[in-house]
């Protein structure tokens, strides 16, 4: 979310203006063909940059990185009524989507995990609920979503591409059983910017609306320095992955600065950490033509879709 709304506007304006010639039916077909075709193009998380197109790997690439532990056979399947109610969490917590009133909180919570605050998801709250494409995917299938999504940016509207990126947004948080807000997740779509940027060299619109609803990243997971090994971070981390696969999103990544000890978190958790410096390639198995750095000092973690 830091990045939509941001740089007046040319991200969620970019973003918008993607679906202007492409229909529902044609999106679907030209999704389907994308994922496992198309040349390479390299992405910069933090500089937002790209090449297009490109030659060659990049990498590991994410055919090889492990397999998210927890298929759909072993976990109970997420319904709109489930999401919306939450999960029982460790120590008699909650686990559950932020509601109304609660941004602030939870804004505090991931600036203790490294997140720089942006107001511009305290004012996309009012427009609308956060992961409302999600909630449709639920109910409606991965292609509902998907067909949503392009009727809602095909508007051509900054407010509507905001409205479309904020419902692949979810937030979730931890309450205490004394009522307190403890833990704090954040995951986004692979981050506007990098899809804007692409727009502007030149990639293709249905690889870029592909890669929307294909990769998931995930942005921060904070718990309360009071509430630290509990498992809360486990459980937020375990119910984001098994939401997004579910969904049909094929690829889970982020980053953490180096040193931070995490190693050991996202390992346990079923993804692979890249050495420092390491980019991470989407073409071998997405086919989707994005690379993603890590800034200076940070570590790329990932992992794959189980399904």
């Amino acid at each position: 979310m830091a990045s939509i709304g941001s740089d007046d506007g040319k991200c969620a304006g970019s973003i918008s203006g993607l679906a202007r010639d492409t229909d529902g039916d044609d999106w679907d077909r030209s999704i389907n063909q994308s994922l496992g075709t198309g040349p390479h193009c390299e992405m910069s998380d933090g500089g937002h940059h790209a090449r297009w197109p490109h030659e060659g790997g990049y990498g590991p690439n994410v055919a090889s990185l492990r397999k998210a532990p927890g298929g759909s056979g072993r976990i109970p399947t997420i319904t709109p009524e489930r999401l919306a109610r939450g999960w029982s969490g460790p120590d008699g917590s909650k686990i559950r989507p932020m509601a109304d009133g609660e941004a602030e909180r939870w804004l505090k919570l991931l600036e203790t995990a490294g997140v720089e605050r942006d107001d511009t998801l305290l004012a996309a709250v009012g427009d609308g609920p956060l992961g409302w494409l999600l909630s449709l995917g639920l109910s409606g299938g991965r292609a509902a979503m998907r067909r949503r999504f392009l009727e809602t940016v095909s508007v051509r509207t900054e407010e509507a591409a905001v409205h479309a990126l904020v419902g692949l947004s979810i937030p979730l948080i931890v309450q205490d059983r004394a009522g307190r807000l403890v833990g704090a997740l954040h995951a986004v779509s692979l981050p506007p910017k990098l899809v804007a940027n692409a727009a502007d060299r030149g990639i293709p619109l249905e690889v870029m609306l592909a890669a929307l609803t294909a990769v998931v990243k995930i942005r921060a997971v904070a718990v309360d320095e009071r509430a630290r090994g509990r498992g809360i971070g486990s459980a937020l981390l375990t119910r984001c992955l098994q939401l997004y696969f579910q969904l049909g999103f094929l690829l889970a990544y982020g980053q953490f600065r180096v040193g931070s000890g995490l190693e050991t978190f996202y390992t346990r958790h079923g993804f692979d950490v890249l050495d420092e410096g390491t980019v991470l390639s989407f073409h071998d198995r997405l086919g989707l033509p994005f690379s993603v750095t890590a800034e200076p000092g940070e570590r790329i973690f990932a992992c794959a879709s189980s399904s």
